[in-house]
């Protein structure tokens, strides 16, 4: 199992804050086309008919998700960037070992060790009603 080095942590440190910067432009971008349009003009059609405006529907949905999903994405980067500066680091939230390594450098904003969060899953899961 590896441990993060001071290098390590700057280094993830310094790829979440480049992250961070991306996903505000990103969600700055999605704010202002969302006020400045309506979604027929985002789907670069006139409604003229259902078949048009479930296009548009569509596509503004599609939009809503994303722009969600950049939010979510910011959140938890904060979350690790505040992690950092408390040297709570690559600490499991859940058992408090060390988060190996490997596993930040795939995903900075792991908050749980591997056997942590393959619990988590398995539990959040289990709740979960099933679809085909």
């Amino acid at each position: 199992m590896g441990k993060l080095t001071a290098y390590d942590i700057a280094q993830l440190g310094e790829e979440l804050a480049r992250r961070a910067g991306e996903l505000r432009t990103l969600v700055s971008r999605e704010a202002a086309l969302g006020a400045a349009t309506d979604y027929a003009e985002r789907a670069g059609t006139t409604v003229t008919d259902i078949a048009d405006e479930a296009s548009a529907d569509v596509l503004n949905d599609t939009e809503h998700v994303m722009h969600s999903h950049h939010l979510t994405e910011l959140a938890e980067i904060e979350a690790a960037r505040q992690r950092i500066a408390n040297a709570d680091y690559g600490y499991c939230n859940t058992c408090g070992d060390a988060i190996d390594a490997r596993r930040l450098r795939a995903n900075p904003t792991a908050m749980r060790c591997l056997s942590c969060q393959t619990r988590h899953e398995r539990e959040a899961g289990a709740g979960a009603p099933h679809r085909l």
